[in-house]
């Protein structure tokens, strides 16, 4: 059996009591089981995403949740998640902290008219917040999913291509794009406090952050290879389609004013008025795509694709003004 060798180390020495007084605060709390009495309820569960809302403090601490902690904050027992779920269970316990839902009769008929969410019996503790968050998390990827796949979300009626806007619009309502409000018909076996949760989230845009959801090129399954980092997005193929098509017509036009210069390359003055007219055509092309480059580019390779064009431009209008000097 391999001895581990003797902490010399204070910070590894503080950071071991650190996760055992976690680890044993944990297990105690763990013992104690809530009487039917006190268990959460419906207005619980609303009244913790009314607070995340509500109060910009406890919104910003639940936005930096998920971040990475350093090994300072990990010492001291002090996450980004700890902290969150510590000023969570201040303001939930807070009886002066008085929220109510808002009439969403088209969501269910039960939110036809407002819903008091104060403080109740139920007494939140850390462990209790960060279970309701998990589950949070759960039921409202399973309900979203179902709503998408249906064919009913906001997604219904935009171009599939367009990845920016799809990942965007991932379980929000939009009345514009969508056919009525039809979510209630995906609770399954949910209560329906959780149509209002997922209201809350839609209308405090906290969808994606609440349900860890990631795009699709930054992701990876054993099922599927890795996505190329330097995929674009469809936006950014789109751009490159259209700079294509562009530097096509750019060519076209040349090569059919070199074969109206050839005709009239008798006419010596005909053929300078040709040539100032091709420059200056080179002139507004080379401005667009540069001014595309520098606003519209979205990856290294589209802006070194559009510096290499700026460049061919160049050499052209150089040719072309060397042949009107001469």
């Amino acid at each position: 059996m391999a001895v581990l060798p003797d902490l010399t180390d204070a910070r590894d020495v503080a950071y071991i009591r650190t996760q055992y007084a976690m680890i044993r605060d944990n297990l105690l709390k763990g013992v104690t089981v809530d009487t039917p009495s006190v268990q959460r309820k419906g207005t619980d569960i609303m009244r913790v995403f009314l607070l995340i809302n509500m109060l910009p403090d406890l919104r910003r601490a639940y936005s930096l949740s998920q971040t990475g902690s350093n090994r300072e904050m990990l010492d001291a027992g002090e996450t980004h998640m700890s902290k969150f779920l510590q000023l969570l269970v201040r303001y939930f316990n807070d009886p002066s902290l008085e929220v109510s839902t808002l009439c969403q009769p088209s969501l269910h008929y039960s939110f036809a008219e407002p819903i008091a969410c104060n403080k109740g019996e139920f007494e939140l503790t850390e462990m209790k917040a960060k279970k309701l968050i998990s589950d949070s998390r759960r039921y409202l990827i399973t309900m979203i999913n179902d709503w998408e796949k249906s064919g009913n979300g906001s997604n219904q009626r935009l171009d599939d291509s367009d990845d920016d806007l799809v990942f965007d619009l991932w379980g929000r309502f939009v009345p514009e794009t969508c056919d009525g409000d039809d979510r209630a018909n995906f609770l399954r076996h949910l209560p329906q406090y959780w149509l209002m949760v997922w209201h809350l989230c839609d209308e405090g845009d906290l969808l994606r952050f609440t349900c860890a959801q990631l795009r699709d090129d930054h992701t990876a399954s054993s099922l599927s290879a890795p996505p190329s980092v330097t995929r674009g997005s469809g936006y950014a193929r789109k751009f490159a389609q259209q700079t294509l098509e562009l530097r096509k017509q750019i060519a076209d036009s040349v090569k059919n004013i070199g074969m109206a210069v050839a005709r009239c390359s008798d006419d010596t003055s005909y053929e300078r008025a040709s040539k100032i007219c091709r420059l200056d055509k080179l002139r507004a092309d080379r401005y667009l795509v540069f001014r595309d480059s520098k606003c519209q580019a979205s990856s290294q390779d589209e802006r070194d694709a559009a510096s290499d064009y700026v460049r061919e431009l160049d050499e052209m209008i150089d040719e072309l003004k060397a042949e009107l000097r001469g």
